[in-house]
């Protein structure tokens, strides 16, 4: 019978999919059958993000037309 522990709520994903919400989230995984092969692999990630206004305060997230992370 396999165990499950669950960390977070189901509906995130532990590789970003959509939007990045924070600094340190996993973008991609490479998995490969040497070093040589998955550095390869790697150089030919190529990952396209828009930055956003990040919101440091409780009183200035409650402002209209924040994007809602």
């Amino acid at each position: 019978m396999p165990i499950f522990v669950l960390i977070g709520p189901p509906s995130l994903s532990p590789v970003v999919v959509n939007l990045i919400r924070r600094v340190g989230e996993i973008l991609a995984i490479v998995v490969a059958e040497t070093l040589a092969q998955a550095r390869d692999a790697a150089e030919h990630v190529d990952i396209e993000y828009t930055p956003i206004e990040a919101v440091v305060d409780g009183l200035s997230a409650l402002s209209d037309g924040l994007s809602v992370l």
